[in-house]
């Protein structure tokens, strides 16, 4: 799969399903928006992901 130059929004993304969607995603060169019901969650893993290499953000909904 190629997903560089795509945009990715996942809910839920700061753990399970959602989590593995996120990563996956990412790992294939999406740029991913992180959304969760908690900011701080959300910033962390985003914040994970972008040490990785492709650009994430993630924020509270």
């Amino acid at each position: 799969m190629n997903f560089q130059n795509k945009v990715a929004g996942i809910t839920g993304s700061t753990a399970g399903i959602g989590e593995a969607v996120a990563e996956q995603l990412h790992k294939h060169g999406a740029k991913v928006v992180i959304v969760s019901r908690s900011s701080e969650q959300a910033k962390q893993k985003a914040k994970r992901l972008s040490s990785l290499g492709t650009t994430s953000v993630g924020d509270r909904m």
